[in-house]
């Protein structure tokens, strides 16, 4: 019974730390794809000084190298009126929506009151057409002085999409909240038999900040289950049988 407690907590150890490194590697996955995002922006931005006076000559060609991972990008003045967007048709598409431009003003407005000097990220509430977005907004800062912003919009499901894929095949449930909200995969309550190992992290780069419950899904739940302490205690019941019933043979065979 001891070497079967002593496997059982040794097993229990193993998977807490797999899924505690996992949750860690998650953490720093979200915030390489906000960094790398924000990196992005930044450099449009120092190639195109030009953006300050509104010029946006060549921006065309920079949207198309510098768009991976936004849907569009949005040069705003210092009142974030817009001055340019690419692609035009993000107007009438839930990228730009004008019926989701207040909800979206309202999320720049917490990085842009007290402006970085450098690019910043903040997500949206749900917006109009549902979705929620990742918004990485860079101040034009000619010399000493702001003039406008440079913002970069993303759907935040195609973040975290990209960002987890790595964890979801490797057989682990996710769930990523904001706050209270429900933003993203499944919940610990619907978890299934790995919920017993969940474990929490958190992500936080500027104004995001996402909660993250992770855990082994059915499948790689089933994987963890050690059959070593199984047979241990299978094998020293038997032990502790034949030992009875030798003594009770050896008492019976004693004059």
């Amino acid at each position: 019974y001891a070497l079967w407690l002593t496997s059982v907590r040794a097993e229990q150890r193993t998977r807490d730390a797999v899924v505690q490194s996992e949750a860690g590697r998650v953490r720093e996955e979200l915030v390489h794809a906000l960094d790398t995002r924000a990196a992005l922006l930044r450099r449009f931005v120092t190639e195109h000084p030009g953006l300050a006076g509104g010029d946006t000559t060549g921006f065309e060609q920079a949207f198309g190298e510098s768009s991976a991972p936004f849907r569009a990008l949005l040069v705003l003045d210092s009142a974030l009126a817009v001055r340019r967007m690419l692609p035009a048709a993000a107007r009438v598409t839930s990228a730009a929506a004008l019926s989701d431009d207040e909800s979206r003003a309202t999320a720049l407005r917490v990085v842009t009151e007290t402006p970085p000097r450098d690019a910043a990220v903040v997500t949206t509430a749900p917006l109009a057409s549902g979705e929620r977005q990742v918004l990485v907004c860079a101040p034009v800062t000619p010399g000493s002085r702001r003039d406008g912003f440079v913002v970069g919009v993303g759907r935040e499901r195609d973040v975290l999409d990209a960002a987890l894929a790595r964890s979801v095949r490797a057989g682990f449930a996710i769930g990523v909240f904001e706050g209270s909200d429900f933003v993203y995969g499944t919940q610990l309550v619907d978890g299934g038999p790995g919920t017993q190992n969940a474990r929490e992290d958190v992500t936080l780069r500027d104004a995001v900040m996402w909660r993250i419950e992770l855990w082994p899904a059915a499948d790689l739940a089933r994987e963890f289950e050690a059959h070593a302490p199984l047979w241990i205690l299978a094998l020293g019941t038997l032990l502790g049988f034949f030992v009875s019933l030798s003594l009770y043979l050896w008492r019976d065979d004693t004059p």
